[in-house]
């Protein structure tokens, strides 16, 4: 299964959730980096993430919520890295 930025847009879309490439970039990663491999990635992981991420914005936006507390220690990767071109895939190893 391969899961790519374009993927995170639609959902996004779809719930009618605005996101810029940058943090369409780190929903991807968090979503190809952080999964349990004994639930894998599906579409409530996908859609999981976004809502996760629009309430994060939500709580820096409004002084609510710390968002240092809310980041991975794991290495992130470059947006070009992924996201490049929106059109091709990201395959999971």
């Amino acid at each position: 299964m391969t899961w790519s930025c374009r993927d995170i847009l639609d959902e996004a879309e779809s719930r009618g959730i605005e996101l810029t490439d940058k943090q369409t970039h780190d929903i991807l990663n968090t979503v190809i980096h952080g999964y349990d491999a004994s639930v894998g990635i599906n579409w409530d992981i996908v859609s999981s993430n976004i809502q996760f991420s629009r309430n994060l914005r939500y709580s820096v936006e409004t002084g609510q919520g710390r968002p240092e507390s809310h980041r991975s220690p794991q290495t992130t990767l470059e947006p070009r890295t992924l996201c490049q071109d929106m059109p091709s895939r990201t395959k999971l190893s």
